[in-house]
């Protein structure tokens, strides 16, 4: 009995030894380190600088911050983690694990598994898709009057706000630059369209799109002061009858023509219209104003004896003040004329210029074009262009010379036959 237990607790203690060098084994086991563990991106977390582990025995560094530190390298697998060295073979880095999610190096700073994620390198913008209409317009220079049209149909010009144009060709689109060309085909420039909405030219100058200012409308005084004020022209049953670029209107003897065998005129119909080709501000309070006035004769009313050699058509015109009645009256040697006067109240300067030109179309029909270029404050309106009959007669025709001789301005009721401008043409001048 005491043989059977011996043998059984020596069987007992064999199988304890064998099973305590089990236990040892596989615990050695379970600490052996693994390459895998350590694969993939690891990143620090005071720094932020990231340790990549590969599976070809190489890793790299890059400092994070703004730090550009890059180490690279190989590594070995040790017992209780890896030893990374550089190029040069120096110790780097030495991990071990400290958890899944872990590493520390051999300073005690800690790594966490990182999914690293290439930057994605910004997109190259692309080039706006550009047509002749993105740049069709007027576009005014921001530092300059200078203007630059673009038609559709891809011509342009270039010319200042109050001139003519001073160049233009044609044009057209090359990726998003529109091409300017003389006409001849000589490459003058090119302009882009900006983000901001303007257009730009390749000396990087700015133009932006151009609205022409509409022409203020006539301001229509109270009645209170349009009662207090004297208009000499309506006080006479004078009224203004006439606006720039209405259709012509028919005026009764509006011209008169004289032979060598008569002593007197005789006046016939014509036709009178006015148009305002021009106007501009000057800065400075006043205006330039540029009208046109033309009177056509109907030969078909002349009287017979224009026939003969040697006669003559005549027109009759003045500017008048409207308030004071007065003519601006013309001189013989000169074609222009500067007034200081008062009017209303206000002193007012004025100068004009004109120049006549007599058509003869045949032997019945004659034309009278005049062209007036008016100066005068923006904001007055008393000025008027007035189109009426002829003299009479020869003896009155040189009344009519004797009494401008020497005046600066003349009162309407000393002009002889001033009474028939009521049935001319009264037209106001202003801008």
């Amino acid at each position: 009995m005491k043989k059977a237990i011996a043998i059984l607790l020596a069987v007992i203690l064999t199988l304890s030894v064998c099973a305590c060098g089990q236990g040892t084994q596989e615990e050695a086991e379970e600490k052996k380190v693994s390459a895998k563990a350590f694969y993939g991106c690891w990143k620090y977390e005071d720094d932020g600088g990231f340790i990549f582990v590969n599976e070809d025995k190489t890793w790299e560094y890059l400092g994070g911050g703004d730090e550009a530190v890059i180490i690279f390298g190989t590594y070995s697998l040790k017992e209780d983690g890896i030893v990374l060295k550089d190029e040069d073979g120096s110790v780097a880095f030495k991990l071990k694990q400290d958890g899944s999610k872990w590493l520390v190096d051999s300073d005690g700073r800690t790594l966490e598994r990182y999914e690293w994620t290439e930057p994605e390198e910004p997109a190259e913008p692309e080039e706006p898709d550009a047509d002749i209409a993105s740049f069709a317009g007027v576009w005014k220079y921001d530092d300059c009057n200078l203007l630059v049209s673009v038609s559709p149909d891809g011509a342009w010009s270039m010319y200042d706000i109050d001139a003519d144009a001073e160049n233009e060709g044609v044009c057209y689109v090359q990726g998003a630059e529109l091409v300017i060309e003389a006409g001849d085909g000589q490459y003058l420039g090119s302009f882009t369209l900006g983000a901001d909405g303007r257009l730009y030219d390749d000396a990087g100058d700015s133009l932006s799109p151009y609205v022409e200012p509409e022409t203020p409308p006539e301001v229509e005084e109270p009645q209170e002061e349009a009662a207090e004020e004297a208009h000499w022209f309506e006080e006479h049953e004078m009224p203004v009858n006439y606006s720039y670029d209405d259709p012509a209107i028919s005026l009764v003897g509006g011209a008169s023509v004289f032979g060598k065998e008569s002593e007197s005129y005789t006046r016939i119909p014509s036709l009178w219209y006015v148009e305002r080709t021009s106007y501009q501000s000057t800065g400075d309070g006043n205006c330039i104003v540029t009208l046109v006035a033309t009177s056509m004769t109907d030969g078909a009313t002349m009287p017979t004896f224009i026939y003969s050699e040697g006669y003559t058509v005549t027109w009759s015109w003045n500017i008048c003040d409207y308030y004071k009645g007065v003519i601006l009256t013309e001189a013989e040697e000169d074609t222009f004329y500067s007034y200081n006067y008062e009017s209303n109240g206000e002193n007012i300067h004025v100068e004009f210029s004109y120049s006549c030109e007599t058509m003869k179309f045949d032997d019945l029909s004659y034309m009278l074009q005049i062209t007036l270029t008016v100066r005068m404050p923006e904001d007055y309106d008393g000025l008027v262009l007035v189109c009426y009959n002829a003299p009479e007669s020869t003896e009155v025709k040189n009344e009519h010379d004797l009494i401008y001789e020497g005046q600066v301005v003349l009162p309407v009721e000393e002009l002889p036959g001033w009474r028939e401008m009521r049935s001319g043409l009264i037209c106001r001048i202003s801008g």
